[in-house]
């Protein structure tokens, strides 16, 4: 029993830790276009 348990919970953990890592890509881009939409920001206020 045991020893049927132990691969499914490793394939359990290894779709969450690559679930966890996708999600992290797509934060990591959602905070880099609001950096850039910022930085647009600041450099038409100093334009005008």
């Amino acid at each position: 029993m045991n020893r049927h348990s132990t691969p499914n919970s490793r394939h359990k953990q290894d779709a969450a830790r690559r679930e966890a890592a996708s999600g992290r890509r797509i934060f990591i881009s959602i905070v880099a276009v609001f950096v850039v939409l910022a930085l647009l920001l600041i450099a038409a206020m100093t334009l005008l």
